[in-house]
């Protein structure tokens, strides 16, 4: 599923049947006390981690669970940090070229003639947008994602003239838009938190007590709709982000949900828009006046300057600029490397004096027991002639008497 290679024990496993018995549990803390801080393989599979990571692990994560998690694997850790990077990059100039705006209620009449009611839901910002040369609506933004547009076209009811018109709904990145909520049989939930996405109604044409859609004076009759839920337009069938939960009623994050990167601002998924490249002159450079938007110039140089990013879920009050983060993200790399350079010299020295220590007991030079036994050979051989000698003596005096 990650595309990466993951030892497992053959004779534990079902192989025909895809289940597999790793050999590393990584469930298990890592340390000198239960002996699970050893193994080359192990370390580099640790220090790969399970998966590709990108700016959806680290904005807004939990430290804790970041540090036990993604923060564990040099390499997971770095793609986060640099995805980050390129993802407030390309985000924030493609809301100065395609500026959105929050509408705290937009009434959406849907195809098959019911409509919906989205709160929190963000539009394209018509009254202050540019656009290119072609006049069109909405705007090109300069980075797209590989599986939707930047906006959809919908019909909606405009407070503000009473009428129906065309509205541009901003599709959503795909993200982890929840937040923990309450703790059950020892395990914290994530629930859906509407003030980072919207929320839908699906409102029929007459509601449960058979009241009209709309009031004799032409206004909206929606007080009596209940029943709203988190607007998910990438929710996969058979696999919803949300869960309505039996215990207290909230929408709870589906663990088997998959987020989809193709919906998301990410490295893996952005590309500049091809229909720019065709017609550069359509990037948004012209106000709704016709005047050309010089002060847009200043707007995207300014952006450099935007002390926005945290490298750190820990430390999210310290904020940096494009190229401080940059910087500071090279230099913890950096850092780490010199750290585990040294780490593995002072380990190396280690092992090579216990090593000489152990050799000096037990180890064996075939050399110098060689000169060893020569010389006890000829000293037993001295002693053997001297008392040999001596008996000769002896016998000698002992005879001649």
């Amino acid at each position: 599923m990650t595309g990466f290679v993951t030892p497992y024990w053959p004779h534990l496993s079902n192989e025909p049947g895809g289940k597999y018995a790793e050999v590393f549990d990584f469930s298990q803390k890592i340390c000198t006390e239960f002996n699970t801080d050893i193994g080359e393989l192990k370390a580099l599979v640790q220090a790969r981690g399970e998966t590709v990571s990108n700016f959806n692990h680290i904005l807004n994560a939990d430290p804790d669970k970041y540090d036990s998690s993604i923060g564990l694997s040099v390499i997971q850790n770095t793609q986060a940090e640099f995805d980050q990077l390129i993802h407030a990059v390309v985000t924030q100039i493609n809301d100065l070229l395609a500026p959105n705006k929050k509408m705290d209620e937009l009434i959406v009449q849907n195809e098959d003639g019911s409509y919906s009611r989205y709160r929190n839901v963000k539009v394209l910002d018509e009254e202050n947008c540019c656009v290119g040369e072609d006049g069109k609506k909405p705007p090109q933004e300069l980075f797209t994602r590989s599986g939707c547009e930047r906006y959809r076209t919908v019909k909606a009811y405009d407070k503000n003239t009473g009428e129906w018109r065309e509205f541009y709904i901003y599709n959503e990145e795909d993200v982890d838009d929840t937040m923990p909520y309450y703790t059950n049989s020892g395990k914290t939930y994530r629930v859906f938190n509407p003030e980072n996405t919207s929320v839908a109604t699906v409102i029929p044409k007459k509601d449960a007590q058979g009241n009209v859609l709309f009031n004799p004076d032409g206004s909206l009759n929606i007080d009596s709709v209940i029943n709203e839920e988190p607007y998910t337009p990438w929710d996969k069938k058979g696999n919803e982000k949300y869960l309505k939960n039996q215990v207290n009623g909230q929408w709870v994050l589906n663990e088997d949900y998959y987020y989809d990167t193709s919906k998301q601002y990410t490295s893996l998924e952005i590309s500049v828009n091809y229909e720019l490249l065709k017609h550069i002159k359509n990037i948004p450079h012209i106000h709704q006046n016709e005047e050309i938007a010089h002060d847009m110039t200043l707007k995207l140089a300014n952006l450099w300057d935007n002390t926005t990013l945290s490298i750190n879920p820990r430390f999210t009050n310290v904020k940096y600029t494009y190229s401080e983060y940059y910087k500071e993200m090279v230099g913890e790399i950096g850092i780490i490397g010199s750290v585990y350079e040294s780490t593995a010299e002072k380990l190396e020295g280690a092992v090579s004096a216990v090593e000489n220590q152990r050799n000096e007991v037990i180890g064996v030079s075939s050399d110098e027991e060689l000169t060893r036994m020569i010389k006890y050979q000829n000293a037993y051989n001295a002693s053997s002639r001297y008392i040999q000698t001596v008996s000769d003596m002896i016998e000698m005096l002992v005879t001649g008497l």
